[in-house]
């Protein structure tokens, strides 16, 4: 008996884990306007873990204040980091993210740059909601002003706009 016991326990233990991952997450109540697939831990429509605007909020959010590659104006964008939007959906170290644009561009990004400069997936910028034809819903906004690495060329690709889709490789 005391053996059943302890397989019992050993399962549950192992299992536990990969036990209701749908729920992980809560369903969106509005507008899904973010939608991260492929190899996540946590999903709460089908495969998915997608997000509306006030999923979004309830992360950890930051405002910078910064540049962009294409400007030279200042401007004040706010948005969730990309580090708690990965956490929430139990992304693994080391895997590549592919960004997806409403209007067909999409690039990969890779784990180091994902986190090392602290990108927020911006939904506002100078406190106004972005709209598609305002590069929103969500932009991906590097501080660009505090790294003097971000304004080499290389990184211009990874300032993706309109983003509507993250798919975790």
């Amino acid at each position: 008996m005391r053996s059943i016991l302890k397989i019992l326990a050993f399962l549950y233990g192992f299992l536990f884990p990969f036990l209701g991952h749908a729920s992980d997450l809560p369903t969106p109540k509005g507008e899904v306007i973010l939608t991260i697939d492929g190899n996540v831990g946590a999903r709460n429509v089908g495969n998915a873990a997608t997000f509306d605007i006030e999923m979004l909020q309830a992360l950890e959010v930051k405002t910078y204040e910064t540049h962009t590659p294409w400007s030279d104006h200042m401007y004040r964008f706010k948005g969730p980091t990309l580090e708690s939007i990965l956490k929430a959906v139990r992304f693994e170290e080391g895997q590549t993210l592919t960004l997806y644009a409403l209007d067909g561009y999409q690039t990969d990004l890779n784990w180091k740059d994902a986190t090392e400069f602290k990108p927020i997936l911006a939904y506002s910028r100078n406190n106004v909601p972005m709209s598609r034809r305002d590069r929103g819903p969500l932009w991906l906004i590097f501080p660009y002003d505090t790294h003097e690495e971000l304004k080499d060329a290389r990184y211009d690709n990874f300032w993706v706009w309109q983003v509507y889709r993250i798919e975790v490789k």
